[in-house]
């Protein structure tokens, strides 16, 4: 998700969303990046839980 705009109020305004929605979004994304919205249900991993799920 870009950093580009820095007026969050106004994107959500022209998202009709809430901005907590996408502080959220953000924060997401830092934590996880690609990773972040897996989409079709699927359970964000941490990288620990990435190898514990599917080992070398």
């Amino acid at each position: 998700m870009s950093n580009e705009r820095n007026n969050v109020s106004d994107l959500a305004r022209e998202l009709d969303i809430r901005p907590s929605l996408l502080y959220r979004w953000r924060a997401e994304q830092g934590n996880f990046g690609e990773g972040s919205f897996p989409g079709k249900g699927n359970a964000k991993l941490t990288p620990e839980q990435e190898k514990i799920r599917n080992p070398p």
